[in-house]
């Protein structure tokens, strides 16, 4: 498999991951701390994977907007 072939296994860190989303890292940590995006907390230092970013854009097309965030929106304020 080359270098550029898309590989679900593929392992990014979170700047990495940011980038590819054209997103800030702090904001790609938000995704993972309210359950939009899921990391891989291993050995090492945290990452994401391929398929989830592949996931989280699946479901970002699909919906428009994160459930979870959708979710935040309706929640009546105090």
């Amino acid at each position: 498999m080359s270098a550029t072939a898309h590989d679900p296994h593929r392992e990014y860190s979170y700047a990495e991951a940011a980038a590819r989303l054209g997103r800030s890292v702090r904001t790609i940590q938000r995704y993972i701390a309210n359950g939009d995006l899921v990391a891989n907390r291993g050995a090492g230092r945290p990452t994401v994977s391929q398929k989830h970013i592949d996931d989280f854009r699946a479901r970002r097309n699909r919906n428009g907007v994160s459930a979870a965030a959708a979710a935040r929106r309706a929640k009546p304020s105090p």
